[in-house]
């Protein structure tokens, strides 16, 4: 009996493990860096241009304007926060003020969070991929005019 007990008890590790980091993307999150092609990392103030961004630039005349708009759009995210509630409520923050709100849902299955977001009369849906690195929370954001997701790395503030 004694055995059947530590090998129930083992089994269900595991289960009791995943429910307590299924719930580990809660709270506010700030993002520490990005990489859209042109990596930024605020904690550092350093950057690059990616490998497979520079290739998708080889022969186009106006490569250095482009590589100037894409590290524009990076430093975008300075004092950017991500707040995700035990309620379904979800937050963008850019210097302290409400940027965008709604409400989220996770799919841990598929690593989503499906997001709801703007006013009542005009929602819209949004989707980032997560994955848990380090103690970092990163998001994969698809953007229409990029051939790689946005990719923001969050942690604890």
């Amino acid at each position: 009996m004694f055995k059947l007990l530590v090998i129930i008890s083992i089994l269900m590790l595991p289960c009791e493990l995943n429910a307590q980091a299924s719930n580990e993307y809660l709270g506010k999150w700030k993002v520490v860096a990005v990489n859209n092609g042109v990596y930024y990392n605020y904690k550092t103030d350093s950057s690059y241009v990616t490998k497979n961004f520079l290739n998708t630039l080889v022969g186009k005349p106006d490569s250095v304007e482009t590589i100037a708009m894409f590290r524009s759009f990076a430093s975008q995210y300075a004092d950017y926060f991500f707040t995700f509630g035990s309620d379904g409520k979800y937050e963008e923050l850019k210097n302290g003020a409400a940027r965008v709100f709604g409400t989220f849902k996770v799919n841990s299955s598929n690593q989503n969070i499906d997001v709801m977001y703007g006013n009542a009369g005009k929602q819209h849906p949004g989707n980032f991929k997560f994955k848990f690195e380090k103690g970092n929370l990163i998001l994969f954001i698809h953007n229409a005019l990029m051939e790689d997701d946005l990719e923001l790395t969050l942690e604890r503030p």
